[in-house]
């Protein structure tokens, strides 16, 4: 079978969207929020039930559903409001529990481009156009310089 056009994949539920970004674009108080979650427990319950997010820990960040929150054209008009709606409600929890605007705008920019999971991963690349911070002082620095492919011989 040929590889799918993105628009194809788009009408098809069985493709996964991950954005995948740096632990730069989170201040302290989302690491410290974040480091509270304990994740699924070994029967895939969620341990953090009442918390706004579902987050797995993992070794170099966290990774967190948007499930229920996505933005899914394909499904129709009426899923669609029901999923603004949900993330209108989870926003807010994520407020009151103390998460960055910073964060919320990641969240919020992630559900309204379809992606079905964010990993914020330490060795990750910076996302244009969201802010990096100092994880100690929360200072906003500058990203990173990415590091440019060397170029493979022959090509």
């Amino acid at each position: 079978m040929p590889a799918l056009t993105p628009e194809q994949r788009s009408v098809i539920p069985n493709f996964w969207t991950l954005l995948d970004l740096s632990t730069g674009h989170l201040k302290p108080q989302d690491f410290k929020l974040l480091a509270e979650y304990r994740g699924p427990n070994s029967s895939g319950r969620d341990w953090d039930e009442g918390q706004s997010l579902y987050v797995t820990p993992l070794a170099h960040g966290w990774l967190i559903s948007t499930s229920g929150a996505t933005a899914c054209p394909q499904i129709g008009e009426l899923a669609d409001e029901s999923a603004r709606v949900d993330r209108e409600d989870r926003v807010a929890a994520m407020r009151e529990e103390g998460f960055s605007d910073e964060f919320v705008a990641i969240y919020v920019f992630a559900c309204e481009n379809g992606v079905a999971d964010i990993r914020f991963d330490a060795d990750a690349s910076y996302l244009p156009g969201f802010p990096a911070f100092d994880p100690v002082t929360g200072d906003r620095v500058e990203e990173e310089e990415e590091e440019q492919p060397l170029p493979l011989p022959g090509l």
